[in-house]
């Protein structure tokens, strides 16, 4: 693998163009791995037929009837105002039922503020412990696999695959003291080692979320601003190879 890992990145460093703008310009790893490789991670867990995403543990359902439903999970002790019913210890899964909209209306952005209107006359809530519930086990397993490999990876549709990858982006040359390309080969190499990984390097991107914001027109060359999420990815993930191996 070493060999041909080599070989394309050789190629796609060739390919790179290179400018006055380094930022716009890179090489591409999509790095994917066998369905093996996490045939023991938990499936996700939805709250049923009807219900729209809000963000990442909640959920909405227009129930036709007038009301609606709520789900959010993962509800903790210091999110429940003293005033609506007292402390818990333990986090909990809520369900909560209304016809006012407006209890709903943060679900997308703070979604701990559904426990303000306990007590409520027009107001039913349903109360499970987190601890043991399918959502916190997906989310304890990848919680878990971030703390030791640097990332999450993402899944494709079962329409295209449905294979787990992740996607690294470094330069030809280094970026302010970023990655290169030699970093992408010992990050491809050690996922490899590690999880069964398999990589495909290609040049020649050409991506204006390259390009950090420029501070100043004296100083054309300087460049500030957030990274993309590729080439942070390819950081964490040597931090986490450091961290394995002991450094």
């Amino acid at each position: 693998m070493k060999r041909s890992l080599d070989r394309h990145l050789i190629r796609a460093i060739g390919q790179t163009r290179r400018d006055d703008h380094p930022f716009t310009h890179g090489i591409h790893a999509r790095v994917t791995f066998p369905d093996k490789t996490f045939a023991d991670a938990p499936a996700p867990w939805h709250p049923g037929p009807g219900f729209d995403e809000q963000t990442n543990g909640s959920w909405l359902r227009d129930n036709g009837d007038g009301t609606l439903t709520g789900v959010v999970c993962g509800i903790g002790p210091k999110e429940m105002p003293s005033h609506d019913g007292g402390p818990w210890t333990k986090e909990e899964v809520w369900t909560m039922t209304s016809p006012n909209p407006d209890h709903f209306a943060y679900l997308d952005d703070k979604p701990h503020r559904l426990t303000w209107h306990v007590g409520n006359p027009d107001v039913t809530v349903v109360r499970e412990p987190y601890p043991g519930h399918p959502f916190a086990l997906h989310a304890l397993y990848w919680d878990t696999f971030k703390d030791r490999y640097g990332f999450t990876p993402q899944r494709c549709p079962a329409d295209h695959g449905g294979n787990y990858h992740t996607d690294l982006i470094c330069a030809p040359e280094t970026w302010n003291e970023r990655h290169d390309a030699s970093d992408i080969r010992t990050a491809v190499l050690w996922l490899s080692r590690e999880l069964d990984a398999r990589a495909r390097i290609t040049g020649l991107v050409h991506n204006r979320r390259l390009r950090p914001t420029p501070y100043g027109e004296d100083n054309p060359k300087g460049y500030h601003g957030s990274w993309p999420q590729e080439v942070e990815r390819l950081q964490d993930i040597h931090w986490a190879m450091n961290r394995a191996d002991g450094n």
